[in-house]
């Protein structure tokens, strides 16, 4: 029954349609988004532990029976201090819990309900991540486009030398770079406009604008996107790209969009939903969520393929992702391997005590690549650079036929 219920919260936390026809509560929304990329650790954790029990009831051998309980125990204790490398190797032990499932079934004649509901719970998370529990074993030798996105807020000097030195390691056809100091912006230009001789700069006359696109191929025209709402006077601008590539144009986008959560704790702490806090919070999430439908308004107005990428400060379980999804593929859950968050550890080792920092994790998939049907996602990858607070995203598309 336990799993069931948990099942039921699965459904809450990840599917936002369900979500959103139960509560319009900013709190909540925020939490589950918070939790979208966490709440599958409990599922996979236990997966070990179904195993074990499996094994012990079908293998009568004691050696081999201890082997395979000690092989599992080692599964479950990297579960709990390397998430990312379990989230990969989650769909294998999957494949072997089916097998001992069936197993059992099969010799014992036996159909545990507890199984049951574990299997439940358990085909919520493979419905979930799909493609992202697998390799990404295609290979072309067709020439790709090759972008990165990467929020670049840099926590020390020596990092925008980093930046810059993990830019010509990688050496993609398209930088689309977030959240950057004045200063960070006349260095990257002066260290990197020989390599990228085209810009789409920042403009203040467009509201806020953290935000710019460093191109080696052909800019041909260039615009700001006002993202103006109804509930905030400030507003985010998103650069707007057209980039000849194989004889078409393509609309490149990036966007910085605003975060409501800076909000949340102190909306936690406030003692009735009526507080000026709680306004606050909600305030901003309509802004957030109004800013998300402007841009969207203005892609779907476009002409020709279309890759918009950035720091969307929302999760896939979000009305701010939700904009974007039913019209654009995300790169990383078309071909991306692995959990794919982007946002986090930095931010753990910072307040953890010492003693708990080696479980810090990513655990928000925040920064995001989507791309028109014009495209197939070949290749998508979250670099793990340590010392900044965000991970950067590489992807490569190719052009469909």
């Amino acid at each position: 029954m336990l799993w069931l219920l948990y099942t039921l919260f699965e459904l809450f936390v990840w599917n936002f349609p369900v979500r959103e026809s139960l509560t319009s509560n900013p709190v909540l929304h925020l939490m589950s988004s918070a939790l979208n990329d966490v709440i599958w650790i409990p599922v996979a954790v236990a997966l070990p532990v179904y195993m074990t029990a499996l094994v012990s009831r079908l293998v009568r051998r004691y050696v081999v029976r201890e082997m395979t309980v000690f092989v599992l125990v080692c599964f479950f204790i990297i579960a709990l201090t390397n998430v990312h490398f379990y989230f990969r190797i989650l769909g294998l032990l999957t494949i072997l819990f089916l097998v001992l499932w069936i197993a059992e079934i099969w010799r014992l004649r036996q159909l545990r309900i507890s199984l049951i509901f574990f299997s439940i719970a358990l085909a919520g998370l493979l419905v979930k991540y799909n493609v992202q529990l697998l390799p990404n074993l295609s290979r072309s030798d067709s020439p790709a486009l090759t972008l990165m996105s990467f929020n670049m807020n840099t926590q020390m000097p020596m990092d925008d030398q980093r930046t810059v030195q993990f830019i010509r390691e990688s050496m993609p056809d398209i930088i689309l770079l977030q959240e950057f100091s004045a200063h960070e912006k006349s260095y990257i230009i002066s260290n990197l406009g020989a390599l990228y001789p085209y810009h789409l700069l920042p403009s203040r006359n467009c509201g806020k604008n953290d935000v710019m696109i460093l191109s080696r191929l052909e800019i041909i025209h260039g615009d700001q996107v006002r993202l103006k709402t109804n509930y905030s006077k400030n507003y985010d601008s998103a650069n707007h790209a057209v980039i000849l590539y194989q004889g078409k144009k393509i609309n490149v986008l990036n966007c910085h969009l605003t975060h409501p959560v800076r909000f949340l704790p102190k909306a936690l702490d406030a003692s009735d939903s009526s507080s000026h806090y709680f306004a606050g919070l909600k305030n901003a999430d309509l802004h957030h969520r109004e800013e998300a439908s402007v841009l969207a308004a203005y892609i779907r107005s476009l002409n020709g393929p279309v890759v918009l990428a950035g720091d969307f400060n929302e999760t896939p379980n979000s009305y701010v992702y939700h904009q974007f999804s039913p019209f654009f593929r995300n790169a990383f859950a078309s071909a991306g391997y692995g959990l794919g968050t982007t946002y986090g550890e930095w931010t753990l080792r910072q307040t953890l005590p010492a003693a708990l920092r080696a479980i810090a994790f990513d655990y928000l998939r925040i920064d995001h690549v989507f791309c028109s049907a014009d495209f197939k996602v070949r290749r998508a990858v979250v670099v793990p650079l340590d010392a900044f607070d965000h991970r950067p995203q590489i992807v490569s598309l190719q052009l469909a036929k």
